[in-house]
């Protein structure tokens, strides 16, 4: 040991004193410590989940809380509604069936008041036995789904590597598992929103189609003439990609790819080997493609004409607002956003590279799907939000997990997976308690809770209306008020022929609207330009008053504006989000019981 240390530190520069010293103390954490390494990892995740649970009403996006509103309205005999003045479909169907589903459960067992728990809860386990899966589909010997190296080292390298063991690819597995609960805790989707189920729907889906890959490449090399993909499996498959389309309707990329991938598959199942050749006219084929279309477009097509029925299109609403195809509006992509897509363009190089690396099938899916949603997106799509781009962000644990794997095996570097796995968590915790602001607000109300103590306080009037421009999930969960969005993403096209036919303060008096919510920004600041571009047109303040424009969130014109004196301003306060929205730093809410008489103006500027 003496001999080793020596070694180690009698070198000729003091640099490479530091590096060698430093990577012998961390060979050393690696061979005592290494086997708790692990269970470290999970131990601290597991508290992060538990206080990401304590503190349901701060993490979550607010767009989670449409989901619990709507399913509340729901169960309690008010069907699809977010305020019980419009009726809605802006959301994706699956997740909302689920939280309905716990909804009326909880109210069976008369806990309907901790129904959001009931929900965290099961996410969580959603989301576990997610990474369960991952975890059986990297370290399966069946398989084979490590990374063989064998191009770049020797072979007796290889063997051992492919030999190595089973708590070596778990280790790798983690790796994954870190970037995808940093990635949601980052992002505020790990509870509450549809994210963790299309994870879960993408997984089992991969899953699913590399065990009909391996059992097809059994059956053909025991039998070269044989069709070895049953149907029953076909159908599952298509359940399965259906369930994706309604856990989120933007799956429809990854779907048209992978039904393409799957169409490949059958005709390669019908291939001899000694001639092949395509026959794509065999029964059995023809049968299996059938069952998968017919159930794909059955389930789909359920849904579909259930809108064009009752809202009067085949889309939703939100979706009808966002997304203006085949108009180009090339508006701005989110930051994370283009952190996938950079991502995935470094992953082709590598996929590239390195030939030997496993289940591309699915990762060149993945990346097909990620750069064409995120293209389509920046190309016809207003405002896009962090829980976009699931697939994207599979597609770069994927990476990292492949980049670490290299790295390990062309250096030789043994303990290279743990500091990696260390780094994660480090900035999993930072990003936990920072991004949040954990650690000032863990023991206060939330403030959102508090705006609702002051309006009741403050309020002669028991049905409360307000008309808000941001958080209006929160704002309608915890409290009775019926809250109406701006942007009309929860509501229905009545909503938007309202914004025609009124003038704002005709709107305001036509609903009873008690309240209205803007942003408030200082008086040296002359405008706040648009936030949200199909919301607010922009807020003009001074000295004495406030002058609001909104405009219809379809046509994106024939603005109408409000002027608010100062005297109905009933108190501000800090911007509840102003971690995720810095653009201004105080909210202002305004009494509108007391509206006078005042000007209001159609705003004719052409504004696209």
């Amino acid at each position: 040991m003496l001999k080793i240390i020596r070694q180690k530190l009698f070198v000729k520069s003091n640099s490479e004193k530091i590096i060698n010293y430093t990577l012998f103390i961390i060979k050393g954490i690696k061979i005592y410590y290494s086997k708790y390494i692990d269970k470290f990892v999970y131990l601290i995740t597991f508290i992060i989940v538990i206080l990401s649970i304590f503190k349901i009403d701060l993490l979550p996006a607010d767009d989670a809380f449409f989901y619990l509103k709507v399913a509340e309205n729901y169960s309690n005999g008010f069907g699809f509604t977010f305020n019980k003045i419009y009726q809605t479909n802006g959301f994706h169907p699956l997740w909302m069936y689920i939280c309905i589903s716990i909804n009326y459960f909880t109210k069976l067992i008369n806990l309907q008041n901790y129904t959001i728990y009931f929900l965290a809860v099961f996410q969580i386990i959603i989301f576990y036995l997610t990474i369960n899966k991952l975890n059986k589909l990297f370290s399966s010997k069946k398989f084979d789904y490590g990374i063989s190296l064998s191009s770049y080292i020797d072979s007796e390298s290889s063997t051992n590597y492919k030999s190595n063991s089973k708590s070596n690819k778990i280790e790798f597995n983690q790796i994954i598992y870190l970037v995808l609960f940093l990635i949601y805790i980052a992002t505020g989707t790990l509870l509450l929103m549809e994210s963790i189920i299309v994870l879960s729907l993408i997984v089992y889906i991969s899953s699913s189609f590399y065990e009909l890959i391996d059992k097809n490449n059994r059956t053909t090399n025991s039998n070269p003439h044989s069709h070895s993909i049953t149907n029953s499996s076909i159908f599952y498959i298509a359940i399965l990609i259906s369930m994706l389309f309604l856990a989120r309707l933007d799956s429809i990329f990854f779907i048209f790819y992978f039904s393409i991938l799957l169409l490949y598959l059958l005709i390669q199942s019908n291939q001899s080997k000694q001639s092949n050749q395509f026959k794509l006219t065999k029964p059995k084929v023809l049968k299996s493609i059938l069952i998968y279309v017919i159930t794909l477009v059955f389930i789909i097509s359920i849904y579909l004409f259930y809108n064009k029925i009752n809202f009067g299109s085949f889309g939703t609403i939100s979706s009808e607002i966002k997304n203006k195809f085949p108009h180009f509006i090339f508006d701005d992509i989110n930051i994370w956003g283009r952190v996938i897509l950079i991502s995935n363009l470094i992953y082709i190089i590598i996929l590239n590279l390195f030939k030997d690396i496993t289940l591309k099938k699915i990762k060149v899916l993945l990346i097909l799907t990620s750069i064409t949603h995120i293209l389509f997106a920046f190309c016809f799509q207003l405002n896009t939000a962090q829980w976009y781009w699931n697939f994207g962000y599979l597609s770069l644990s994927f990476l990292l997990y492949d980049l670490v794997l290299i790295i390990k095996n062309k250096l030789n570097l043994n303990y290279f997976e743990d500091l990696i796995k260390i780094f994660l968590l480090v900035l999993i915790v930072f990003t936990f308690f920072t991004k949040n602001n954990l650690l000032n607000d863990f023991n206060k109300k939330h403030q959102i809770k508090q705006l609702v103590e002051n309006i009741e306080n403050n309020s002669i009037n028991n049905n409360i209306i307000i008309y808000t421009y941001d958080f209006p999930g929160r704002l309608a969960y915890y409290s009775n008020f019926q809250v109406i969005p701006f942007d009309g993403l929860i509501s229905n096209k009545e909503y938007i022929e309202d914004l025609k036919k009124y003038s704002i303060e005709d709107y305001i008096k036509n609903k009873k609207i008690n309240y209205l919510i803007t942003p408030i920004i200082n008086n040296s600041d002359t405008e706040l330009i648009k936030r949200l571009n199909y919301q607010i047109q922009k807020v003009t303040q001074n000295t004495s008053s406030l002058e609001l424009t909104i405009f219809n969130p379809i046509t994106l014109k024939n603005g109408k504006s409000i002027q608010l004196e100062n005297n109905k301003l009933l108190y501000k306060f800090k911007n509840p989000l102003i971690k995720w929205q810095k653009e201004y730093i105080e909210i202002g809410i305004w009494d509108l019981s007391k509206l006078n008489k005042q000007k209001v103006e159609n705003n004719i500027s052409n504004y696209k």
